[in-house]
């Protein structure tokens, strides 16, 4: 088994612990891809709603409470995340005159989203074919779809930003390779949405 602990890990977990809202925690610890790892979860997931949580990241108290009580009848939705770098934070409210523009650029943050385990499994969850952007796809995938999100005003994840950081190295790794799969994913759904 994949045991790597970045340490961060006791945090997160903690923060998960002391939950407000009744939960199901589904640990999935290996070195596979973000989709890969994502639709194992979702395989397992029992409950009604489905939360990713990276292992540097972690929730305030109320986290499941206000995405489970804001979501509504809505297939997924999506909240407030402050990044957090060493003392600097900035809270990311993914709302403009039209949400879906925040979806389309990508503006969102996958930490502040909440699905319904129901339409992550009939869209078949993420693809796994994909190297980036994975979530990124989903979201424009649910959208094409119909599955529109909700926007709920709270603050629900705090999402670290480090030297250690996965997506950061991805990022800075080729840049233009990222940006053009980015927009190769975009364009197969700009007209969709």
């Amino acid at each position: 088994p994949y045991t790597e602990d970045r340490g961060y890990l006791t945090q997160c977990l903690e923060s998960i612990r002391a939950q407000t809202y009744p939960y199901e925690l589904i640990e999935i610890k290996s070195p596979r891809s973000v989709a890969i790892n994502f639709n194992r979860g979702l395989s397992f997931a029992k409950g009604e709603f489905i939360k990713v949580v990276g292992d540097d990241d972690w929730l305030p108290p109320d986290s499941l409470e206000n995405l489970v009580n804001g979501i509504g009848d809505a297939p997924w939705a999506v909240a407030n995340a402050t990044e957090v770098f060493g003392r600097t934070h900035e809270i990311y409210k993914p709302i403009t005159l039209e949400f879906a523009i925040n979806v389309v650029h990508n503006k969102i943050h996958n930490g502040g989203t909440i699905y319904r385990t129901e339409v992550l499994r009939e869209i078949g969850g993420m693809d796994e074919t994909l190297w980036t952007a994975e979530e990124y796809e989903m979201h424009l995938r649910l959208m094409s779809l119909g599955y529109n999100p909700k926007y709920i005003d709270k603050e629900v994840y705090f999402y670290r930003r480090w030297q250690g950081q996965k997506s950061r190295q991805l990022r800075e790794q080729d840049k233009k390779k990222r940006a053009n799969e980015i927009a190769r994913i975009q364009s197969l759904y700009i007209d969709k949405v």
